[in-house]
């Protein structure tokens, strides 16, 4: 299906300034007067466009703890992996952000032409036959499945959402310090050949 591990939900150009993205994803409850829309239902916003998200920030698990729900979760995993913060994921974002999480994982001994195909599939696949950028609700609804087809547990697909957040997390900072520092021209400052 999607592939082996944990790489294959991470997904997040090489254009525009990795520096400067945000690391969470602006969330707000909005109100709305309007009939066509409920009073005090949480939206995820990004610039002019407002995605109704059915699920709370915070849910409680049963025990008296809370816990971020699922899409709040997913949505920080969209936004990591938008690297150039334009509200949409782009095929070239999943590809690069992919590549440095195979550094993480194994150095820079790794196919790279096979990681571009196997990524450059899955986007084609399961998010736009035509590799044209898609945004959070195309994304969530393809990851709400990935993850329901994992494991039908809600606490298991956090935590694995979880994971891949983490792993974004230290992919975009890899990122940035490659970015950030002119003179890498390739891979070696990672520990590579």
């Amino acid at each position: 299906q999607l592939g082996q591990g944990s790489s294959f939900a991470t997904m997040g150009s090489s254009s525009g300034s990795m520096a400067s993205a945000p690391m969470r994803a602006d969330t707000r409850t909005l109100h709305f007067d309007d009939a066509n829309q409920k009073k005090d239902r949480p939206f995820f916003c990004w610039d002019c466009c407002a995605v109704t998200i059915e699920a709370p920030e915070i849910v409680e698990d049963g025990r008296g703890r809370t816990r971020r729900g699922l899409a709040c979760l997913l949505e920080e995993l969209f936004n990591l992996q938008d690297l150039n913060s334009n509200g949409l994921l782009e095929e070239s974002e999943l590809i690069e952000l992919n590549e440095f999480i195979a550094v993480l994982h194994y150095g820079t001994d790794f196919d790279r032409d096979l990681l571009e195909k196997k990524f450059r599939n899955i986007f084609r696949q399961n998010l736009d036959a035509h590799g044209r950028p898609v945004a959070f609700p195309t994304f969530l609804q393809h990851m709400t499945k990935v993850l329901s087809d994992y494991d039908p547990d809600a606490a298991a697909q956090e935590m694995i959402v979880e994971q891949f957040i983490a792993e974004a997390q230290l992919a975009r900072r890899l990122a940035e310090e490659k970015s950030a520092d002119k003179s890498v021209k390739d891979w070696s400052v990672f520990g590579g050949a």
